[in-house]
């Protein structure tokens, strides 16, 4: 596996953890 490949998989993580953060707590951001 490419090195670049692992960054775009890294990177599409990074993306799903950073909507489920912004998304998945209404609680603490009532917006």
């Amino acid at each position: 596996k490419r090195d670049w490949d692992r960054i775009i998989e890294l990177a599409q993580e990074l993306e799903a953890l950073a909507r489920e953060c912004r998304d998945g707590n209404p609680d603490e951001n009532p917006g």
